[in-house]
């Protein structure tokens, strides 16, 4: 029970970490999802800004024919002027007008005024009518006069001349980033500690959840194997009881049953055989002969030699025993047993006649242990062999009455001394193996 108590305490430790691993993991995932979210909503609002307070202004101060070349001499004075007191702020760091070629018609910095930068993906999406942004790169040759503003996010809007549908270039705005990025970073913050916070406290009712259904769990287990262990022991009980009311009929055999099913189960330990089959091949050597109930006292206890009726009436005790068994569930296996210890190895045994293999193994290991105690027990017919004697005629019937494989590991029982002989034998030494209910 502390082995079952420590392994179910384990199980929900291994629970708590492993969820707390899931967690962790699904944490981390909502949190880049909800980042990646929060970061782009706002670059959203820079670009919608962008368009519909900025570009609208600019647009009212420019003609389709500004587009057509570079702005020079009084033309660039007189726009540079206005956009620097009216456009420029501590959010619009600088200005860029394009044209449909790709050349730069305006920009804050009159050096790149005429200017075609190659590799401008941003701009071709403007000039097919897509807004759109990126963050700027301050070592590209393009932007080497804006490292001093920090981080920038330009911003591409087509430019649509009203009552036209056609785009005759694009604005890029260089929107400064860092008032952005604080709020986004402050907003990140707060959402990932609520998440945190949501995450943990969810974990702590799962992990509540989960121990203390498994304490309620481990309790009815506890329980149910207590429950478990005093209905077997009372089934072992009712067992050696029925077994000890057979023995109190049939005096000649007392303490039969006891012993040959304690040996059985040494014997079908030798062979390997599983926890479940001892079971089964103990309580069908306690039962072996319950069928006798069915038999008359007056040819069961007949103490002189018996008639072939009589002989015929005693061989229907392992069918009787059988019918017995039977009706009780947890002992099917021990009825076969009961039905069959009576066989011979050749075929020649009785009540169906089975042969080799046929016989139930529980019943072929029953047959030398039975055997050997009978020839080993005093009869009134007859006085009781040697251990030796016993030993040589069981094993000269290897493959006749008995099965020889089941007569080798017999002998090797024999060999290390674990055949008590029935004058030692005391019934506490019988081998106690639960009921599996």
């Amino acid at each position: 029970m502390v082995a079952q108590w420590v392994s179910s305490r384990g199980l929900v430790w291994q629970f708590a970490a492993v969820s707390w691993v899931v967690m962790a993991i699904i944490g981390l995932a909502l949190a880049n999802i909800l980042g990646n979210a929060i970061e782009s909503y706002f670059i959203r609002e820079l670009m919608a800004e962008a368009n519909q307070t900025l570009t609208q202004r600019v647009l009212r101060h420019l003609t389709p024919q500004d587009l057509e070349q570079p702005m020079s001499g009084e033309r660039y004075a007189q726009f540079n002027s206005w956009v620097e007191d009216s456009v420029l702020s501590e959010r619009t760091a600088r200005i860029k007008i394009w044209n449909r070629e790709g050349m730069v018609i305006y920009s804050n910095d009159p050096q790149q005024v005429g200017q075609i930068y190659p590799n401008q993906e941003e701009l071709g999406k403007a000039l097919f009518g897509e807004m759109s942004g990126e963050m700027s790169d301050l070592d590209d040759q393009e932007n080497v006069g804006e490292k001093e503003y920090g981080r920038l996010f330009e911003v591409y809007v087509p430019i649509v001349f009203p009552g036209s549908e056609e785009v005759a270039g694009a604005f890029e705005i260089y929107q400064s980033y860092e008032p952005a990025a604080w709020f986004i970073s402050q907003t990140q913050q707060h959402v990932y500690l609520g998440l945190i916070g949501g995450l943990g406290l969810l974990y702590l009712s799962l992990f509540t959840i989960v121990k203390r259904g498994a304490d309620t769990i481990f309790r009815q287990q506890s329980q149910l194997e207590l429950r478990s262990r005093e209905l077997g022991e009372a089934y072992q009980a009712t067992l050696q009881a029925l077994s000890s009311s057979l023995d109190l009929r049939d005096h000649e055999t007392e303490g039969h049953a006891m012993r040959v099913a304690h040996r059985a189960v040494e014997l079908a330990k030798i062979l390997g055989v599983s926890p479940e089959e001892l079971r089964t091949i103990e309580y069908g050597g306690l039962l072996h002969d319950v069928g006798k109930i069915g038999i008359p006292d007056n040819v069961l206890l007949k103490p002189g030699p018996l008639t072939a009726g009589e002989w015929a009436v005693i061989k229907k005790h392992p069918e009787l025993g059988y019918r017995i068994v039977s009706e009780i569930k947890f002992l099917n296996g021990a009825a076969e047993i009961v039905r069959a210890h009576h066989e011979r190895y050749d075929g020649q045994g009785y009540p169906l006649g089975l042969k080799g293999k046929e016989i139930p193994l529980g019943a072929r290991i029953f047959s030398v242990v039975d055997t050997y105690d009978a020839m080993t027990s005093d009869r009134p017919y007859r006085k009781a062999l040697s251990h030796e004697e016993a030993i040589s005629e069981i094993a000269e019937n290897a493959g006749t009455q008995f099965d020889p494989q089941v007569v080798e590991a017999f002998l090797r029982l024999v060999d290390q001394g674990s055949l008590i002989p029935a004058e030692d034998f005391k019934p506490e030494m019988r081998v106690a193996i639960p009921v599996s209910l």
